[in-house]
């Protein structure tokens, strides 16, 4: 009986953690994903036009390379690495990000933009200071959230209106 309940209860914990994931992040397209923080970027033919691209990378030269990770692939191999975003900070691990662009032998520019603290807590504790430990943790979630708002309309354009209306 308590195996039974054990089960179940896990079941129950995995559905709320889904549910939890979801809540938070917002699927743009199949293959970007939007975070509070940032965008996440898998390795998927069309989630930004090569244009969309040149703009996107125009404007992170201006940011701290530490917020992004853009690795630019051809054919599944790594040609160009934009960013020094630490590994700790990506929502899935470099090499399973580079396997499965090897495996569907993409083209293309893969990754993260801002830094992703899925369960930051950016809330005050009761001393009215932010409840992290390191300041620079609590400064790359601010420019993180920047970076998000200065590329957001090239990753995640406003829908268009039909012309002549």
């Amino acid at each position: 009986m308590k195996n039974k309940s054990l089960k179940i209860a896990m079941l129950a914990f995995g559905i709320l953690s889904m549910a939890a994931v979801l809540a938070f992040a917002k699927i743009v397209r199949p293959g970007l994903k939007k975070k509070p923080h940032g965008y996440v970027i898998a390795p998927i033919s069309g989630v930004a036009s090569d244009q969309a691209w040149a703009a996107v990378k125009s404007k992170l030269t201006k940011w701290d390379k530490q917020l992004y990770l853009i690795q630019t692939y051809k054919e599944g191999n790594v040609l160009q690495t934009t960013g020094t975003m630490n590994e700790m900070f990506l929502d899935n691990p470099l090499s399973t990000t580079n396997q499965a662009a090897k495996q569907v032998k993409f083209s293309g520019c893969a990754v993260q933009i801002g830094v992703n603290i899925f369960e930051a807590n950016t809330e005050a504790d009761g001393t009215g200071q932010p409840n992290y430990p390191h300041s620079h943790v609590i400064q790359s979630i601010k420019n993180s959230e920047e970076l998000v708002k200065d590329v957001e309309g090239l990753l995640d354009p406003a829908p268009t209106s039909p012309a002549g209306k």
